[in-house]
């Protein structure tokens, strides 16, 4: 249904589960999916032909797990250029596998188990903590007796090492791998999509919002086509690969084949003698071969001082503040009874109630001192500096940047940003892999949801690593703006983001989430089709002279946090420096306030021709940014999630994912109902939504809500007080209040926690009604009017409804 072009190339092997010392498919995929100058990803982005490349054995976890074989898979995203030229892709992948074979020998497959055997022992060592479930789970599995795994090694096995050096049947592996004869190919287009689609419709008929009525609706029609036009055809293709160009460019004649599970059409065919000779004796690629060292592997990492002491010692004001903190978490309970009015809910067989465990263990979990806290960042310079808590003994480090440009974007700076950063990641893609491989990770991304444009540089790892890591990045995208851009190159990338954008709406919920946005801020965010439409006209000069500018105007922010921080800072803003002598300050964008008492429709067609799946996203804005609006937003979640659930999906099989909570715009905090659906019109489900919340006001209003108010405050102080599990959990959060343009904003999450004990149920069932307009509503006093309403419907091109839940359904 996608616009997909995907080629695969699959092998059988034969049962890998009892090899867990030497894992023989981990050389094939480490030598086939690396993406150094050497690679075949490399070779093909530099011909314009593929995007990305992923080597390994095939599946989640079963395939690769089965007693009778495993699948080892080639998975590459395709160009437009490369689905004519599809024929060749393969050529390469097994040239690739061939010229890896012949530069083995003992020296090279010795280097290459050291380097793995090297990360992944590092890896393992300084793992952070994950979910015990999962762990058990995997242990449990590689407890069977068909595995053989020793119990000494069972911990080292579920982490990923390899326990011993590669051996023959590493080599054999790859053996297979280069033989044509022994693969599958398989190929995904949207070329062999049928005529049969159907057409673009109204989203209601007969509705008036939609029946030309024009708006939103009218101008999405046109910017959204339901069928995407196909791939220009290639007429570049080398003769040797011509006469198998239209096995990818065109349906098939015959009648497809029906997979009985899924309904999804396919064709068998199989490869003509002729192509299998030519893959054979392809020698196109002279400069394929095996992966160089790794300079990024890292020997012996060693912690450097923490932050021993989160915060100064707590001054006598703070510990009176801490002591009465503690006291309201543990008598609150009987406050709100009192004020209600009503009785405690009954204890069965003599067991607490449900408000009283939560409130005992919140009482018994919460930290009660302000200095049990993570230490908040501290500016030092331009760069904000995170240091590494005590309780995290890991030697990681973790920068997040941003280089951020002028105000007032518009939808062409918007849709260049993106294929500068595709370009900027395409640049940097050979040089940086090996950290990759080597337990570093980084990420180059556009940001289109703020009120300017940015560029956002992510990365982390063993701290040994990750500033020089960080300069290749700034030096990538300096390089993007200066050096001439091979023509083909520019094309995939821009190939490659034409097909992200029209995939970007696909699914329903997402259409329906990020319209709201688009609503909300309007000239400031830019549906996808407009995007992908304004890409259109931008060629490899005007996308350079924009990154020029654009980088001559920009200002810089940027976090350090981990492993020894402030020293890896000096290098950071240094960095930095080079690309932008301007820091950040920023301040949220404006946002359409929705006036009170009203409510607003907005109507779309799925981007989807064949999709059934329906969304429908009720917003309702509450007002500025404020501890206790984030608070009170949480709790409505809180109260009323579980009911919501149970009702809609549960009870009424309304649809397939039901869901509430609150909502943060820039600096301004508003709470959301979503439900897709592919049985119900939103219409129909907008009817039952407001049903379900007059219904669920009755028990709002109820004495007995007080209890239940104090299980879901308890629990919501309870999960507002845990610590961050890990160094990356610290440095994002600490990021997100940064890039806000509230760095304060760091440990919220304690002050709403400690402010839970002085919500009554009172202030709750008045944000209820005031929010949901259900109580009586005064135009005079603006506090008191109903919230403002935002309404998203998003139909499916293909939808079909049960009886009685469609557009003309009763509400």
């Amino acid at each position: 249904r996608d616009a997909a072009r995907d080629l695969r190339l699959v092998w059988p092997l034969p049962s890998i589960r009892r090899k867990w010392r030497t894992r023989p498919c981990d050389l094939a995929a480490h030598c086939l999916g690396h993406e150094g100058p050497r690679s075949a990803l490399a070779q093909l982005r530099r011909s314009g032909l593929a995007a990305g490349l992923v080597a390994g054995v095939s599946g989640d976890g079963v395939s690769d797990s089965v007693a009778c074989g495993a699948l080892f898979a080639v998975s590459v995203d395709l160009t437009e250029a490369g689905v004519a030229r599809w024929a060749e892709v393969v050529g390469c992948v097994l040239a690739h596998a061939r010229a890896c074979l012949r530069e083995l020998c003992d020296d090279t497959l010795g280097r290459l188990s050291a380097e793995l055997r090297k990360v992944e022992r590092l890896n393992f060592d300084f793992e952070e903590d994950g979910e015990v479930d999962d762990l058990v789970e995997g242990l449990a599995a590689l407890m069977l007796a068909h595995d053989g795994v020793d119990r000494e090694h069972l911990l080292e096995v579920a982490g990923g090492c390899l326990l011993a050096p590669f051996d023959d049947d590493a080599i054999e592996v790859l053996r297979v791998l280069a033989d044509p004869t022994k693969c599958r190919v398989e190929l995904s287009t949207a070329a062999f999509r049928g005529d049969e689609c159907p057409p673009e419709v109204p989203c209601a008929p007969g509705c008036p919002r939609c029946a030309g009525r024009g708006g939103f609706h009218a101008a999405l029609a046109k910017l959204m086509p339901a069928k995407p036009p196909p791939p220009p055809a290639s007429n570049d293709v080398p003769a040797t690969w011509a006469p198998f160009a239209h096995l990818a460019t065109r349906r098939p004649a015959e009648s497809p084949q029906i997979e009985p599970r899924f309904g999804t059409e396919h064709w068998t065919a199989p490869v003509p003698p002729s192509l299998i000779e030519a893959w054979s004796a392809c020698d196109d690629w002279p400069a394929l071969g095996l992966p160089a060292p790794n300079a990024f592997v890292v020997d012996a990492p060693l912690l450097k001082p923490g932050s021993t002491k989160a915060r100064p010692a707590p001054s006598n004001e703070e510990e009176a503040d801490a002591e009465r903190a503690a006291r309201a978490c543990k008598d609150f309970a009987d406050a709100w009874r009192r004020r209600a009015g009503g009785p405690a809910k009954k204890k069965r067989k003599g067991k607490p109630s449900s408000a009283d465990v939560a409130l005992s263990k919140l009482v018994e979990g919460f930290p009660a001192a302000p200095d049990a806290t993570d230490a908040a960042p501290a500016l030092i310079g331009d760069v904000w500096v995170l240091p590494r808590p005590d309780r995290f003994e890991l030697p990681t480090l973790y920068v997040r940047a941003r280089l951020t440009g002028s105000s007032k974007p518009t939808v062409t700076d918007a849709a260049t940003l993106q294929l500068v950063s595709a370009l900027v990641a395409d640049a940097v893609a050979e040089d940086l892999y090996p950290a990759t491989v080597a337990g570093l990770d980084y990420t180059i991304s556009a940001v289109l949801d703020a009120d300017a444009l940015a560029l956002s540089l992510k990365c982390g790892g063993f701290d040994e690593k990750v500033p020089a890591l960080f300069d290749a990045l700034l030096r990538g995208v300096r390089r993007a703006a200066d050096e001439v851009v091979e023509p083909r190159a520019f094309a995939a990338a821009k190939s490659e983001v034409a097909l992200s954008l029209e995939n970007a709406w696909h699914d329903a919920d997402r259409h329906a989430r990020r319209l709201r946005l688009c609503c909300l801020a309007p000239g400031r965010r830019f549906a996808p089709a407009q995007r992908r439409a304004a890409l259109q006209s931008v060629d490899a000069v005007a996308c350079q002279r924009w990154l020029r500018n654009f980088l001559d105007g920009c200002s810089r922010s940027a976090l350090v946090g981990g492993n020894g921080a402030a020293d890896a800072a000096r290098s950071v803003d240094a960095s930095l420096r080079t690309v932008s002598t301007v820091a950040t300050a920023r301040t949220c964008g404006p946002v359409a306030r929705l006036p009170r008492c009203h409510a607003y429709h907005v109507d779309a067609a799925g981007e989807d021709a064949e999709g059934r799946a329906c969304a429908l996203e009720c917003y309702w804005q509450l007002g500025p940014d404020s501890p206790a609006s984030r608070l009170l937003a949480d709790l409505l979640e809180a109260v009323i999630d579980e009911p919501l659930y149970d009702q809609l999906r549960t009870k009424e099989q309304l649809g397939y994912s039901v869901s509430c909570g609150s909502r943060w715009t820039d600096g301004i905090v508003g709470f959301g109902i979503c439900v897709t659906s592919k049985e119900a019109h939103p219409d129909y489900v907008a009817g039952r939504v407001d049903a379900f919340l007059r219904e669920f006001r009755r028990e709002v209003m109820k004495p007995s809500f007080a209890e239940d108010l104090v299980e879901h405050g308890a629990a919501l102080a309870l999960r507002r007080g845990e610590k961050h599990r890990s160094p990356r959990e610290v440095a994002d959060h600490a990021w997100e209040g940064i890039y806000d343009g509230r760095p304060d904003l760091f440990d919220s999450h304690i002050v709403e926690a400690l402010a839970c004990g002085s919500v009554a149920p009172a202030a709750v069932r008045a944000a209820y009604d005031r929010m949901f307009g259900l109580g009586a509503c005064a135009p005079a006093d603006g506090a008191a009017c109903c919230a403002g309403k935002l309404v998203v419907r998003v139909v499916g091109r293909a939808a079909t409804f049960a009886e009685g839940r469609g557009p003309d359904g009763p509400p």
